[in-house]
């Protein structure tokens, strides 16, 4: 990046979440109760001065964000917020109930979708960046994976190791949570791992030293441009922050994922796993 001919560094550049025809196709119609919506669940909602009931919603203490159908396009109305919010009620109903949840949620997109958060340990899995859509007449289905800076061991302020499951965990995502409590998808989800570990992780650890190589001569003006090695970044680990080269921070990242997905492949075969207690 470069700004007025001056060197910034090296930068991702990444679409924005959003409704869009070739993004989201969502088509989100603002004066239909059952249209497409997009949601963000997002527990910053607590540290602001919103009330519920228009573009929030906030259901068995989680709270959500329309983000789609716009609450400033001309027909939005409280209809939406009450559509989501029975909707996400008889979601979170029939989970508990252990009962009828595959005519709301699309089991197997999700089952995906908290394999990838999983592994990664990403921080932000119950917390914000976290996104659900669901299409007019169409069942409640993840929404695109997003936000994972604090993820793959970078946050120091949590069990960041290679170890212990997290995103399931009842102070985490409730939604997670209640799927993983019942038998039937614990079991797709340990089978579905099983798939993604033979076929999908080996590809990813081929292509690290191949994308890494891709932007080493970047990488090198860039930590010329910003001298961070040997130094704290929040939320840095101490490992990262030892991990002092571009090639060592590459190496850590391989390893995480390995030890990570070994010691999920062999967790998900125990007997905790299979009474759905989460260590």
């Amino acid at each position: 990046l470069y700004i007025n001919t001056t060197y910034m560094g090296l930068y991702v550049l990444t679409e924005q979440v959003e409704e869009h025809e070739n993004k989201l196709d969502i088509n989100p119609i603002a004066g239909v109760a059952d249209t497409g919506y997009l949601l963000e669940l997002d527990m910053r909602f607590f540290d602001q001065a919103i009330e519920p009931g228009h573009d929030w919603i906030v259901v068995n203490g989680i709270p959500y964000e329309i983000k789609d159908p716009d609450a400033d396009d001309e027909g939005f109305s409280l209809v939406h917020a009450d559509f989501m919010f029975n909707y996400l009620k008889e979601v979170d109903d029939a989970l508990l109930a252990k009962s009828g949840y595959e005519e709301f949620i699309d089991v197997d997109a999700f089952i995906d979708y908290f394999i990838i958060q999983e592994l990664v340990k990403n921080v932000d899995v119950g917390y914000s960046s976290f996104f659900y859509m669901k299409e007019a007449g169409g069942l409640l289905q993840p929404g695109p994976l997003w936000d994972f800076d604090f993820a793959i061991g970078n946050a120091d302020y949590i069990d960041y190791g290679p170890e212990n499951f997290y995103g399931m965990k009842a102070y985490k995502n409730r939604l997670f949570k209640l799927m993983m409590d019942i038998p039937e998808i614990r079991e797709q989800y340990r089978i579905r791992f099983h798939q993604y570990y033979l076929d999908q992780l080996p590809e990813i650890y081929e292509m690290i030293p191949i994308l890494s190589a891709s932007i080493r001569d970047q990488v090198a003006r860039n930590f010329d441009k910003w001298q961070i090695f040997d130094e704290y970044v929040w939320p840095n680990p101490q490992e990262l922050v030892e991990a002092n080269t571009f090639q060592l921070q590459v190496n850590y990242i391989e390893n995480y994922l390995r030890d990570r997905a070994e010691w999920m492949l062999i967790a998900m075969n125990q007997e905790n796993y299979k009474e759905g207690i989460f260590e």
